[in-house]
């Protein structure tokens, strides 16, 4: 198990409002999205960390991600366009780790080594951060919601009514479209559909999908979950239960064909359940 972490040691928040700060005032010109993202990757650095070893690589493929996103017209990344955003994020994990040997895949204290794996990771991403099947069944569900029937479970949890609405019109759209394949509900990710960050969009995101199978609205179909297999738990939506919502009443269109809809779509990402 690596060391501990100075992030752990100080607080999260003071440590990234402190890392901003020094970020901006060391490499000068880095655009401030860039900061922010790398930030954002970091700190889900910290929450894999305190799981286990961690595979250091994945978080460039994360940080790429996002960069892709920011930027989906740049195919090739040269230094002119991201050595300083490269390098504030290579400061960021040299910062975030008191003892870098913790990180076995990448050799961080050399930014030609993290360049170099930075352009590899760069072209292994096929859907950009904030692309991908999940974030598109959210906007469909926000198009086309299912109604929730009243029933004895929803009145428990009536305060949760229209998060618990959301969700089941998330996986209601997923399920649609990957007829009898199952369906990833990311904890972190349906976390983060609600406005939560960091450790409370995982708590957040668990205890819906909990109240979810529990109303009858998705079954788990394989609860076996690997970060290193990335392999994640696969959900059925209740597409027949029809007590138990109302679907949309116009169908929904179908999504792009590059978008895809299995279990493995975010490519290297990790899938949180």
């Amino acid at each position: 198990m690596a060391s501990r972490s100075s992030a752990q040691a100080t607080g999260l928040d003071d440590w990234r409002e402190a890392t901003r700060r020094i970020i901006l005032a060391v490499v000068r010109g880095v655009p401030e999205a860039h900061v922010e993202a790398g930030l954002e990757v970091t700190e889900e650095l910290r929450a894999e960390y305190a799981e286990g070893p961690v595979q250091d690589w994945k978080f460039l493929f994360r940080f790429c991600r996002k960069l892709r996103a920011l930027h989906p017209e740049i195919a090739e990344p040269t230094q002119a366009q991201f050595e300083k955003s490269v390098e504030a994020f290579r400061r960021m994990v040299v910062r975030f780790f008191s003892d870098t040997d913790a990180l076995v895949a990448v050799d961080w204290e050399d930014p030609g080594a993290v360049w170099a794996e930075f352009v590899r990771r760069w072209q292994d991403v096929r859907v950009p951060e904030g692309q991908g099947a999940f974030e598109w069944a959210c906007k469909a569900a926000d198009e086309e919601p299912v109604r929730l029937k009243h029933t004895p479970r929803l009145e428990g949890h009536r305060t949760l009514t229209p998060q618990l609405t959301r969700l089941a019109s998330i996986a209601f759209h997923l399920q649609l479209y990957q007829d009898t394949m199952p369906i990833l509900l990311p904890i972190a990710k349906v976390g983060k559909a609600f406005g939560k960050k960091g450790e409370r969009a995982k708590n957040f995101g668990r205890n819906l999908v909990r109240l979810l199978e529990e109303m009858g609205l998705i079954e788990l179909v394989d609860g076996s979950y690997s970060p290193q297999k990335r392999k994640a738990k696969e959900w059925w939506f209740a597409l027949g239960s029809n007590d138990l919502y109302y679907a949309p009443r116009t169908p929904s269109k179908r999504p792009p064909d590059t978008l895809s809809l299995s279990v493995i779509h975010d490519s290297h990402g990790k899938q949180d359940s």
